[in-house]
């Protein structure tokens, strides 16, 4: 009813913003499955618009900050690692983020590109191999056959060589006459593409 909307909506506008949350995620469970995604990904278009850092997925909301992407993206690939028996990856993966921690970020870059191209070995059965090739065969053997066959090449030779370009900018294959230095912003890059690759 019209009065029922305008108590809703002083209800909204009166309370603190975690109970608009809680209401918002009691009505999404009364949603039929056919409209729950429209109406996450409607809210989520909102929350982005109005620069509100939540994100609404499966019911829940979550703020977006770099402590949801590790705790979801690292703790995801921890789990992948261990059941897919990716012992090299993980631990070079590991290392990586102990050298930021320790403020390494040289080494951090080179360890989480370890990581990455252990993961397409794993992945591959193979015990060699560069990056481009890697990306090329994993490519070949249908990891990539859900993305668009015309952007499967732009994956290969663009996205999956962001992480080897910058190892190799950064000291990969030596630094030269000059010491590098290396911003920890870009070390922390460097993980998480690693993070989002494997």
């Amino acid at each position: 009813t019209e009065s029922g909307d305008t108590d809703l909506h002083s209800f909204f506008l009166d309370t603190y913003p975690t109970r608009v949350f809680d209401i918002i995620q009691l009505w999404f469970n009364q949603l039929s499955d056919e409209l729950k995604l429209d109406f996450q990904t409607e809210l989520n278009s909102i929350l982005e618009t109005e620069s509100i850092r939540w994100v609404f997925s499966n019911g829940e909301f979550f703020q977006l900050d770099s402590q949801f992407f590790e705790s979801h993206v690292h703790g995801k690939l921890s789990e992948l690692f261990e059941t897919s028996g990716f012992i090299g990856a993980q631990e070079e993966f590991v290392e990586a983020r102990n050298d930021l921690a320790e403020q390494d970020n040289k080494d951090a870059i080179l360890k989480a590109c370890k990581s990455f191209e252990s993961t397409m070995k794993s992945l591959l059965g193979v015990k060699s191999g560069t990056a481009g090739d890697l990306a090329k065969k994993i490519r070949k053997n249908g990891f990539l056959d859900d993305l668009p066959s015309g952007l499967q090449e732009v994956f290969v030779s663009k996205i999956l060589q962001c992480l080897p370009i910058i190892r190799n900018e950064l000291g990969g294959h030596g630094q030269g006459k000059e010491s590098i230095v290396v911003d920890r912003d870009l070390a922390e890059l460097s993980i998480n593409l690693a993070a989002v690759f494997n």
